[in-house]
């Protein structure tokens, strides 16, 4: 069996030798190969990893296919084009990281030591916010029976002490 050169491997694969004149042109744009690869390379290393090879290769090669899809005219669209698929591929990343991450594991507040003092009240168990507001007809029926409804802030009516601001708490 003779050996192939390296050469007519290249020309057999279709890999550009760069001897060739913008066979990459429609990549990056420019009559030079070696800016138009070096595009197609940039573009490549933005790709997200993944651990399955087919995924990496399908998203390499779909990034190629945009590059080529976007029809870059020059260099300079060849370079908006890669940092296109670069800024892509990030904000991509991060919604797919903050996805992952929204809604693991449960806020909770733990209460260790609670004292009730004579006249006050507590409330041991789950309260859910949106059930312990009265409605609007509740607070008007307390206040015509004369029971003092509490108002959202516990500050109203109060002027502020000399020398701080006004709605600043001490």
């Amino acid at each position: 069996m003779s050996e192939i050169s390296k050469e007519l491997q290249y020309k057999l694969l279709d890999v550009p030798t760069g001897e060739e004149r913008g066979q990459l042109k429609r990549f990056g744009g420019s009559e030079h190969d070696a800016f138009n690869y070096t595009l197609l390379k940039q573009a490549e290393d933005t790709v997200p990893w993944r651990s399955e090879l087919r995924d990496q290769d399908r998203l390499q090669e779909a990034s190629f296919g945009a590059m080529i899809g976007m029809q870059p005219r020059d260099e300079f669209e060849g370079m908006l084009i890669t940092q296109l698929l670069a800024a892509h591929h990030a904000a991509i990343e991060c919604y797919r990281i903050g996805r992952r991450h929204r809604g693991k594991g449960k806020q909770q507040i733990r209460v260790e030591h609670v004292h009730v003092n004579q006249g006050g009240q507590a409330i041991v168990g789950v309260v859910n916010r949106e059930e312990a507001r009265p409605s609007k007809d509740v607070g008007e029926a307390d206040a015509a029976k004369g029971h003092r409804v509490p108002t959202r802030n516990p500050d109203a009516g109060r002027t502020p002490a000399a020398g701080t601001r006004a709605g600043c708490r001490r």
